[in-house]
């Protein structure tokens, strides 16, 4: 399987990262691994969530209060 992220993502990504750290030390590094952890968890099982509008699936993350929003292509 393939990630591929638009370029907004990747931004709002990075500036969640570094809010957080500026609110606590570690706190930008732990988001990371959250997020990383969501993805290896839809990599195992992409269609682990429902779709909620037209084809995205949103992945919640277990601690912070963000959402992955994805879609599948092909099979």
């Amino acid at each position: 399987m393939e990630f591929r992220f638009a370029a907004e993502a990747e931004e709002d990504i990075e500036q969640a990262r570094l809010f957080l750290e500026a609110y606590r030390a570690g706190l930008g590094e732990r988001f990371r691994a959250e997020i990383r952890a969501t993805l290896d968890y839809i990599e195992v099982w992409p269609r682990g969530f429902q779709i909620r509008y037209q084809f995205y699936r949103f992945a919640r993350l277990a601690i912070f209060r963000y959402q992955i929003i994805y879609s599948i292509e092909g099979e």
